[in-house]
């Protein structure tokens, strides 16, 4: 009943000319995931309860690819896919070892959406920035978005009045990006 609800009010927005932004988290999978294969690597340090499997891990590739796929083939869609990588969560106890493991799972969630959707655009944040001021420092972001296929990403400076990250990465070196006015926490 939820899918056909779901589908349903999907394909009526896609009528009104609406396009919607799905948000698929790279790696992520149910707690009962944890249980059922103890044997494969989790990322550690993580908020809000998430299990997400380690992204340079094959099976975590695997998994998520086989998710959206699925997604995609139940709902459709329209080429627009969120994720900023465990956000809020730095992943690791070592601030380069959070860049690190941050900077695989958007390499392989980027490789991932070009895989199977030619079409797709990647929309980052800059929400995580201003949380873990320790693991993206200025050299960091920079890294960032050295290393990743900025032809398929769209940046969300997400409090550009209150935190301005387009002023403090140079406009985020040139990578397509919107200006963000957030008016309301929770």
């Amino acid at each position: 009943v939820r899918t056909r609800i779901t589908k349903d009010q999907l394909d009526y927005g896609r009528k009104l000319g609406l396009e919607w932004v799905y948000y698929l988290a790279y790696g992520n999978v149910p707690h009962q995931f944890r249980t059922m294969h103890p044997d494969y690597r989790y990322v550690d340090q993580l908020g809000y309860s998430a299990t997400v499997l380690y992204p340079d891990d094959p099976k975590c590739r695997e998994w998520t690819e086989a998710f959206y796929r699925d997604v995609i083939a139940t709902y459709g869609t329209d080429h627009i896919y969120v994720d900023s990588p465990f956000v809020e969560s730095p992943g690791a106890t070592d601030p380069e070892q959070s860049f690190q493991l941050k900077l695989s799972a958007a390499k392989q969630m980027c490789e991932v959406f070009k895989a199977i959707d030619p079409q797709a655009v990647w929309g980052s944040d800059s929400w995580d920035f201003g949380a873990l001021p320790q693991v993206w420092s200025d050299e960091r972001i920079s890294r960032y978005y050295a290393d990743l296929p900025r032809d398929m990403m769209l940046v969300y400076d997400t409090a550009g009045l209150e935190n301005p990250f387009y002023k403090r990465t140079g406009y985020f070196k040139q990578t397509p990006w919107a200006f963000g006015i957030l008016h309301s926490f929770q």
